[in-house]
């Protein structure tokens, strides 16, 4: 360094000399000016960063609410929401929650919920076709197909949905391909979807593969969906097989089996059962060539006892015998599962019985598109599932009803199951959804006009006094 250049001795030969005291209190006092001008500079840039995270977050947390991610805006530390909204299960918790992101102040609400028409959509596969029915939004469908595609790669699609982008958006949308990827073991299945509701009916290759199907299908899916299956096993061509299912509305036994004397002894054990129903309908065919497992011979003794399941499914696969079914109490499973290991079936058995308290309320869902109608539910008993069948052929104008209601003695009987003459004459002709569970109703579809819409909901509460009501109907003139 040259004696020209200003180094530190430089600099500080420019200062006059300063007694050490007044030199450090200087020092002190620039100290403190720069570190302030950095804490106020950083502050700045963090308050800058404060917005674009609480939004980020925010959005995030309700990304999965149609049409509200982009209506989310920041000022500030306060999370403002504004425009219009689908509504949809744990809606307002989710906005009351947004409350406690870290950073967040306030939480101003002003979205305008406004609700869209169910929409519908039905897959069947059988083989390497896919047929698609029902009516989604444009993206709904495009998104639809792209699952579609993404789980049958190799798949034909015969597209016969109805577009319409009044629709709503179904909640299990985003997790279609997962779940159809699940169904796979299934061939042929039919696969009946609505905003909230589910209902797989299909064929598997193995009773592990039905059980699988059961629990892996709705993974991941929002926990309002409600998912239900009517499921039965392929039969093999090599091994006895057995498929019974029993609810209140009787009982029903086919099987295949090598051995005559087996099958003499469940033809009389199914004679005995009047605790599983009025109705009972067996058929068993004989082929000597059949492999029969040695626990099949006392499955007959087992019988009796399991006339304490709801809604039984019985199926044998291979070595293992596989049931489903609920129970009133954890006495009941307990003295089952004792019962079948004194019986020498303990390691022959694989149960997924489950426990389901008696005197839950009845429930009903009801899904009406131009010509057909599905039902699904738990009713208490069959004289009140025929008077409801009856009701519906008769007003509901359909060609077809789909049945999947099962009947268990221990569901509470329901004053509107006889009330269902108040609410047809007034049900709109378009696709409708009506979902009666607990304490609570959920409406949904299109009316023509305001007036329909007032007598629709009066109908509803005469049929349903003192029940919550959700109102998802909206009014229109189109068709």
């Amino acid at each position: 360094m040259s004696p020209d250049t200003p180094g530190p001795r430089g600099i500080a030969a420019g200062f006059p000399e300063l007694p050490p005291k007044r030199a450090l209190l200087r020092m002190t006092y620039w100290g403190t000016v720069v570190l302030a001008t950095v804490l106020v500079g950083f502050t700045a840039w963090y308050m800058q960063q404060i917005p674009a995270e609480l939004l980020d977050e925010a959005r995030g947390r309700l990304s999965h609410h149609p049409w509200l991610r982009p209506l989310v805006s920041v000022d500030g530390r306060d999370l403002v929401l504004r425009g219009v909204v689908e509504p949809g299960a744990g809606l307002d918790g989710d906005i009351a929650r947004l409350a406690s992101i870290p950073g967040v102040r306030t939480v101003s609400n002003r979205l305008e919920t406004v609700p869209r028409p169910s929409p519908r959509f039905i897959l069947g596969r059988r083989g390497d076709r896919v047929t698609l029915e029902g009516g989604l939004t444009g993206d709904g469908l495009d998104r639809a197909v792209a699952g579609v595609r993404a789980a049958f790669p190799e798949a034909g699609i015969r597209d016969g949905i109805r577009i319409d982008d009044r629709l709503g958006h179904p909640l299990w949308l985003e997790r279609l391909t997962p779940m159809l990827r699940s169904l796979s073991a299934l061939d042929p299945f039919t696969l009946y979807a609505w905003r909230d509701r589910i209902l797989v009916d299909g064929v598997g290759d193995a009773a592990v593969h039905l059980d699988e199907v059961r629990y892996r299908a709705p993974a991941g899916l929002d926990p309002s969906i409600t998912m239900s299956f009517r499921l039965r096993p392929a039969t093999a061509p090599d091994q006895a097989a057995l498929y019974l299912v029993s609810g209140w509305n009787g009982t029903s036994l086919t099987a295949r089996l090598g051995d005559a004397r087996i099958a003499e002894a469940l033809e009389r054990a199914m004679e005995d059962l009047e605790t599983f129903g009025s109705d009972t309908a067996v058929s068993i065919d004989l082929d000597p060539g059949l492999g029969t497992p040695g626990w099949f011979d006392r499955l007959a003794g087992v019988l009796p006892m399991l006339g304490a399941v709801h809604d039984l499914t019985m199926v044998s696969g291979g070595r293992r015998l596989w049931l489903w079914g609920r129970v009133d109490h954890g006495s009941v499973l307990g003295e089952i599962h004792a019962a079948l290991e004194a019986a020498g079936l303990g390691d022959a058995v694989v149960s997924r019985l489950a426990v389901d308290p008696a005197g839950v309320p009845a429930e009903v869902s009801l899904f009406r598109d131009r010509s057909r109608a599905v039902l699904t539910g738990r009713l208490p008993s069959p004289a009140s599932k025929a008077l409801l069948l009856d009701t519906l052929r008769e007003g509901l104008g359909v060609t077809a009803i789909e049945d999947f209601i099962t009947l268990e003695p221990g569901i509470a009987f329901s004053p509107w199951l006889e009330r269902w003459p108040v609410l047809l004459p007034v049900l709109p002709e378009s696709p409708f959804g009506l979902t009666i569970a607990g304490d609570r109703a959920l409406v949904s579809g299109q009316v023509r006009s305001r007036d329909a819409h007032d007598a629709l909901i009066r109908a509803l509460a005469s049929m349903l006094p003192g029940m919550a009501l959700v109102d998802w109907l909206t009014v229109s003139a189109e068709d």
